[in-house]
């Protein structure tokens, strides 16, 4: 995260996306994130950061 505009929609819109699926594919979650305009980034890291999650989520159940 640079300049942290994007980060509450980016946060909202992978808490809903986990809501649905705890396993989203890149293409999931890439479609999930698109609403949300990020200049600083290019999602790469935020698309790389909710895959960890969805998988670190996985393993804690």
């Amino acid at each position: 995260v640079q300049c942290g505009y994007c980060t509450p929609g980016m946060l909202v819109a992978a808490e809903g996306l986990l809501l649905d699926k705890s396993s989203p594919s890149e293409a999931e979650i890439r479609h999930a994130l698109a609403g949300n305009i990020c200049r600083c980034t290019g999602f790469e890291t935020i698309v790389r950061a909710v895959a960890a999650h969805a998988a670190a989520r996985e393993a804690a159940r």
